[in-house]
């Protein structure tokens, strides 16, 4: 699913709004003063949470969404369902209703449709089925597992955990084991536990500091 949201009404100075290269120079000559206080406002107490950012405790569904900020006024937001996504469209909404109260706190009045029946000028809702079998990176990750410990190249992987990242594997995933007691992206302890960190820097130690890009 897909929903994006323009923010323009709530700026003051639309001609600064055309890409970001013109709104960085609005900046630099203060030409937009509030829409500047703005962004940094979206940026710090809205964006940096549903992305979970360095140092920010979000919702653990929230990485399952992929932001785009395409312009000063442009946000668009896009999540799987399924394998390496929400297992509904009914729990990526309700997700969407989280992130949509973040917004509200900063943005009194701007929100991400949440169905078609929500379609306006300023947020467009759109669901798009595709076919994919995901069994095929599933299968893969054990049989290559197997081939690697018939050839001693892996030791020490317990099936539980063979089963675990299997069960996470898809295209383009990054799976990261998080030992007990260490610190999860999305806040809160570890389990002793393998996640899908997707776009991020890891810097590797007795716990794996994980950056989550935007």
């Amino acid at each position: 699913i897909a929903t994006s949201l323009d923010l323009a009404r709530w700026f003051k100075n639309k001609e600064c709004l055309l890409s970001w290269n013109t709104f960085y120079d609005c900046m630099n000559k203060k030409r937009n003063p509030q829409d500047e206080l703005l962004y940094q406002k979206l940026d710090r107490m809205f964006v940096a949470k549903i992305t979970c950012g360095e140092g920010e405790k979000c919702e653990r569904d929230f990485l399952f969404w992929r932001f785009y900020w395409d312009a000063p006024a442009q946000m668009r937001l896009e999540a799987k369902i399924g394998r390496g996504g929400f297992a509904s469209v009914e729990e990526a909404k309700r997700s969407l209703a989280k992130i949509n109260a973040l917004l509200k706190k900063v943005v009194y009045g701007a929100r991400f449709s949440q169905s078609y029946d929500e379609n306006d000028e300023s947020s467009f809702y759109h669901e798009h089925s595709v076919n994919t079998n995901y069994h095929y990176f599933s299968q893969a990750t054990k049989q290559l597992f197997e081939l690697l410990q018939k050839h001693n190249y892996l030791q020490g992987l317990k099936e539980v955990d063979k089963k675990a990242i299997a069960r996470l594997a898809h295209p383009g995933v990054k799976i990261l084991y998080i030992p007990k007691g260490c610190t999860l992206p999305y806040g809160g302890k570890s389990r002793g536990e393998w996640i899908d960190v997707g776009v991020a820097k890891i810097e590797f130690g007795d716990c794996p500091r994980v950056q989550m890009f935007r």
